[in-house]
């Protein structure tokens, strides 16, 4: 979708395609106009319902003088990704973006600079570029129902274990110690599918093949 919009045209897209990427450049530009209080600080609560990933999301949407319009979202799946430097961040954070809840739901990975000369690139990295695109295509457009992701009894108490140090560490910082505990579960639901994809090539057995997720995943928890 497009690097910029307003809440309103944010909700028409994702009733019209409920699954969609946003690339913004600059995260800057949207904490300021959710600071400003004015139509954009919507955003704020509209990014929040939307990294729920609801089944139905309704809402209601001025159309035109005296009429109301409501737009519905179905499985709604988004997301974004921008930049920001760490100075620009902590000048536009405000307390109620931070304790409310709005930060903790981003992932922030802090990229250390790496200069280096500027070199070709190899021949096979389109290709590889053709391949993944083809995979993730297949992947999405896979049957996923019925698929669920649990956490064995000893990745449990691992998981516990760890949440409980955190919190220790981190208790003046709750609301984020909840979000990246959850994003933990989210990056091991990935890697167990990259495990499964990668146990389908072994097998040399087309991924194609594989109609339901569910069928895919198995390869892994076979082991």
């Amino acid at each position: 979708m497009p690097a910029e919009s307003s809440p309103e045209q944010f909700i028409v897209e994702l009733a019209e395609k409920s699954e969609l990427l946003q690339f913004m450049g600059e995260l800057t530009g949207l904490m300021k106009g959710i600071k400003g209080k004015g139509y954009m600080a919507r955003f704020a609560e509209i990014y929040n319902d939307m990294h729920k990933c609801p089944k139905i999301y309704v809402r209601k949407l001025r159309k035109r003088k005296g009429e109301d319009n409501i737009f519905k979202i179905e499985n709604g799946y988004f997301s974004v990704l921008s930049t920001v430097t760490p100075e620009m961040l902590k000048q536009e954070c405000t307390e109620e973006m931070a304790k409310g809840g709005w930060l903790a739901r981003w992932m922030l990975v802090y990229g250390e600079p790496n200069p280096r000369p500027r070199k070709r690139l190899r021949e096979e990295i389109l290709e590889m570029e053709e391949i993944l695109m083809w995979l993730l295509r297949h992947i999405i457009s896979m049957d996923k129902s019925g698929t669920q992701f649990y956490l064995s009894d000893k990745a449990l108490d691992r998981y516990n274990e760890i949440e409980k140090l955190a919190i220790a560490k981190y208790d003046k910082c709750l609301a984020f110690v909840g979000r990246y505990m959850n994003y933990m579960i989210s990056y091991a639901d990935v890697l167990l599918l990259d495990d499964a994809i990668g146990m389908a090539t072994k097998k040399l057995k087309p991924l194609n093949e594989y109609k339901h997720l569910t069928d895919l995943i198995h390869l892994k928890c076979l082991i």
